[in-house]
């Protein structure tokens, strides 16, 4: 019986584990509270990126003190499965919206303009904007992100869902067995 509840605990691992990621947001950069983003195209700010749902808030605006935030978010073995603006507010100076993009990486690659943009406004919250930068590039989606605007001050929420990529769901698999032979094999009495 003790077996038999090993087995299952092991086989409903994987799914305790990603129900458990996705339960609750986690603020992985709070620029309201936090120090300001990176604004230099060459040297971004490095954010980790946790299982599950991740909260980052961006305020940028206005041209006198904060015109962009270079950014980049650190998976560590994660995918990204959407990029979803839960919230956004302009500010009283900024009828426009806050440009949104993503970058090659440091350098020449995202300034002066990031390889594929959008405008953000007020219409687009609970809008997935990695599917929309998938359909204006695809394949070609990278970690490295800037969000920009010279009237603002604007606060942009987004929603960051992450998961195990693929191949760490299939160590996790391959180690299951491993793991039964292993129980098997101390549960043997001593041989004389």
């Amino acid at each position: 019986m003790r077996f038999t509840t090993l087995r299952q605990s092991l086989l409903l691992a994987p799914f305790a584990l990603l129900v458990s990621g996705s339960s609750g947001a986690t603020t992985i950069y709070d620029e309201t509270i936090q120090a300001d983003l990176s604004g230099d195209p060459n040297t971004y700010t490095k954010i980790q990126v946790q299982p599950g749902a991740n909260t980052l808030i961006l305020r940028t605006g206005p041209a006198e003190t904060d015109v962009e935030d270079f950014f980049e978010l650190v998976l560590g073995g994660l995918s990204i499965l959407r990029i979803e603006i839960l919230d956004f507010d302009p500010g009283a100076n900024n009828p426009g919206g806050t440009r949104f993009g993503i970058c090659q990486g440091p350098g020449d690659a995202c300034f002066p303009s990031p390889f594929v943009e959008v405008l953000i406004t007020p219409a687009d919250i609970g809008t997935d904007l990695l599917a929309v930068f998938e359909a204006q590039a695809p394949g070609q989606v990278t970690n490295f992100f800037r969000a920009g605007e010279s009237t603002g001050p604007s606060t942009t929420t987004l929603s960051i869902v992450a998961t195990p990529e693929p191949s760490t769901w299939v160590l996790l698999g391959a180690s299951l067995p491993m793991l039964s032979a292993l129980r098997r094999w101390r549960g043997r009495p001593p041989t004389a």
